[in-house]
């Protein structure tokens, strides 16, 4: 698990570690202090992602609020995306659809009492089908032929 080997190494090389990920300049900081310290006063430097080919597809030539490179542009896309659609509003009006996820894996779980289980595969589906769900008005599970349980 890589958290584990970069906490390893934080305790062998320090609480900042300068890595070279192929191309990718990467700044690891393993202490909650710096890290509050360096993002108070440096976040601007820290907030765009590397311009990767497969992002660059993903997310239609960089247009979108996750890969966009910090500025003017992803300052007014987070806006809109924070306002539009993270406000408490749009939230709550998604309620029924979580309500009746959750449901439907309280159901499956207790079908499958006695069983083992893998709840984080569980917890994910459930993620991904309120997403979902609420992005595509389609489950997951109904656009990939999953089984429910």
């Amino acid at each position: 698990m890589p958290h584990h080997s970069l906490a390893q190494l934080a305790q062998k090389l320090g609480p900042i570690i300068h890595l070279q990920l192929g191309r990718v300049p990467t700044i690891v900081i393993s202490s909650a202090h710096l890290a509050k310290i360096v993002l108070r006063t440096h976040d601007h430097v820290f907030t765009s992602r590397p311009n990767l080919l497969s992002a660059q597809y993903l997310s239609f030539n960089f247009s979108d609020v996750t890969f966009s490179p910090y500025g003017p542009y992803w300052r007014q896309a987070r806006k809109i995306c924070v306002t539009e659609l993270l406000s408490s509003k749009r939230v709550n009006s998604y309620q029924f659809v979580r309500d009746e996820e959750v449901n439907q894996l309280l159901g499956s779980v207790s079908a499958q009492s006695g069983s083992e289980l893998d709840l984080g595969k569980m917890f994910f589906a459930l993620a991904n089908d309120v997403l979902c769900l609420v992005a595509f008005g389609k489950s997951f599970k109904e656009e990939s032929g999953e089984d429910e349980g």
